[in-house]
Formats: structure tokens, sequence, C-alpha cells
């Protein structure tokens, strides 16, 4: 997806995202996954592995074949993650540096760290509105569907939803939603409705709100495409959306225990996560691209 922002958009875009701090939250590189559109701080960061403390030596990267042997950041538990695992081979994982979030990913590549970061194409463009030292390599790792994701026994939410993502789909609202919430959340958040005290009691959505423009934090609220989503099927069922913000690499777990209902965070379909999980068909497409410092380009 290629999203021309105009000025106006990027003025009020600032001013929403000025307070949060994240980038945007998953199986094999060859099929995908989850942050936030922020503006990165100069902090230090360590990923779950601390990188070493070697002097830099500027590399030139134009493609997946270039990053053997480079340090790569993602986000734990992403589909990111795992194609790094696939571009560093067997036995190379101490090149990859796993974080929580993908701000501390960014920040690393930033910092010079890592000489790579793997992520999703739409939090990456949102991060490079405000990150202009950044790129992205053109050719994308991966494309993979986004689904929700449920316990493995719950049919009949799965069910529901799949209608409701059909009546969506054929319409065009998912892709006005994700359109609206990537050039200004704070407009597009005014249409959520979280169905409030509806009868059917509550409809509890797992997410790791890092991940704009499918979910983000705008003050103390999560919103994005992905809430409106999980919002319209909260309404069909007659239920009030209740969104829970935890960390991504903790949602199967949560939906397994029966802590959330469902998980929707920009979720990649794949074939590993099916063992553990009920998905609902795929509502999007994503793609895992390489982003660089402008210095390490390929010319």
């Amino acid at each position: 997806m290629i999203v021309k922002m105009k000025k106006k958009v990027l003025v009020i875009l600032a001013a929403a995202l000025s307070l949060i701090m994240l980038l945007l939250p998953l199986s094999a590189c060859k099929v995908r996954e989850g942050g936030e559109t922020i503006k990165l701080q100069n902090t230090d960061v360590s990923p779950s592995t601390t990188p070493s403390q070697e002097q830099k030596i500027e590399v030139k990267i134009g493609g997946e074949a270039d990053l053997k042997g480079l340090k790569i950041s993602v986000q734990q538990g992403t589909t990111g993650h795992d194609c790094a695992r696939d571009v560093v081979g067997e036995g190379n994982e101490n090149l990859i540096y796993a974080f929580a979030r993908y701000l501390d990913a960014i920040t690393a590549l930033k910092q010079g760290k890592v000489d790579a970061t793997i992520m999703d194409k739409l939090p990456a463009e949102a991060a490079l509105v405000w990150n202009t030292d950044l790129m992205i390599l053109p050719t994308p790792l991966s494309e993979e569907p986004l689904a929700l994701a449920f316990k493995l026994d719950d049919t009949e939410l799965a069910d529901a939803a799949n209608k409701v993502i059909a009546e969506l789909q054929a319409s065009g609202q998912i892709d006005k939603w994700i359109q609206a919430y990537f050039e200004n959340e704070e407009q597009a958040a005014k249409e959520l409705n979280f169905n409030v005290g509806a009868k059917g009691g509550k409809l509890v959505m797992g997410t790791e709100s890092g991940f704009a423009p499918y979910e983000t934090k705008l003050g103390n609220k999560v919103v994005g495409s992905d809430i409106a989503l999980a919002a319209a099927i909260a309404k069909e069922l007659d239920k009030e959306l209740v969104v829970k913000d935890m960390d991504f690499d903790g949602l199967i777990a949560a939906v397994q225990q029966g802590q959330i209902d469902m998980i929707a965070a920009g979720f990649s379909k794949t074939e590993d996560r099916a063992k553990q999980v009920l998905f609902s068909d795929p509502y999007t497409v994503s793609y895992q691209v390489i982003v660089i410092r402008k210095t390490s380009e390929k010319k």
C-alpha cells in the first residue's frame, strides 16, 4: 500500500502521536505479522541479547542477500522475527536482536547497534514519516494474510466474525478504516463505538498497541482499524467491546487460557499458529519489509 500524506495530515498526525512512545503486534518468512507511529527519542535500548560493542563498520544493503552476516532487529514473536531467522540461517540466531516493541527495534537501528530491521510495511511507512534518516527497501520479504484468532474450539465466535468480515470487505469498509487510521488516527477514532452497556455482555479483544494503523495508543485509549473491526463484531453480537493491551508474544496463551475472547493485532495467519488458535477468514494482506539507514543504501 502506498500512501501519500498531505502536509495538513502530517501536522494532525504529529499532534496525535507526539505523546506516543512506540512504533508500532508473527511464523515463517514465507507466509508474516506487529508498531505505532511515533517520533523516536534519542534513548539507549537493550535487546533480549545485548549487541556487542565492536567498532561499527557501515555496510551497503540492497536486498535480502546483503543481510547475510549482519545484525537485524525485530519485534519478539512476530513473523518478522521468523523472517530474520530465515535470513541469518541456522546457527546464526545471535545476529538477531528481538525487542518487545518495534520502537526499540527501530531505535537500535538508528543508533547503529544493528544494520537493518525487519517489520511490517505499513508500520514501517508510519515510522518513516518521522525518521527521515531511514528507508524501506523496495522488495518485500513476504506477503501474508492478516486474520483474527480465537480459541481452537470457539467456532461460534469465529463464524460470527467471518460474517461481519465478509460484509465489511464487500463494502470496502476495512480498507477505508486502514487508510483513515494511517492518515489521521485522531479523526478516525471519533467514529469508534464500543457498544458500552450492551445486553449481551462483553467481547474481550487482546492486542498490542504498537502497530499503527491497525492498533495504536491515542491518549489512554487503544484505537485503530483492528479495533474498528472488533467493534463491528461486538455490535453484531450485542456485546460491549473491551480492549486488553498486552505483550504481543503473550497473545496466543491469553486466548488459549480464556483471558481474552479473540486476538486482533495485525496477526498473520500461518500454519504454525493454526495449530494453536482458530483463525477467521483473512481481512487484509500485509508485507514484511527491510528497513535500513539511508547511509547503508546500496547504489
